[in-house]
């Protein structure tokens, strides 16, 4: 071998799929920081379902929309009532 020589090799196609997992037919999992994929109605990584995902994004939705409802409020209450010092 000589300096600069490409190092192409031909490789044969060695994957065959004999067990029919088509990689376009995968669902993800809903949760956008999970890597798993939805097998049997469960993900793969987490092991919840799409539903349990879905129900926990709503709460956490929820607990923002009131965490932000309470600051608004001791925003308001804060202006109201001048500083006591």
């Amino acid at each position: 071998m000589e300096c600069g020589v490409s190092l192409v090799e031909e490789v044969e196609d060695t994957f065959e799929d004999d067990d029919g997992f088509d990689l376009g037919d995968r669902v993800l999992c809903p949760d956008g920081t999970c890597t798993g994929i939805i097998v049997d109605g469960r993900c793969s990584e987490c092991g919840r379902t799409p539903d349990e995902v879905k129900k926990q994004e709503e709460q956490q939705e929820e607990q923002q929309e009131d965490q932000q409802e309470e600051e608004q409020q001791e925003e308001k209450q804060e202006e109201k009532e001048p500083d006591k010092e």
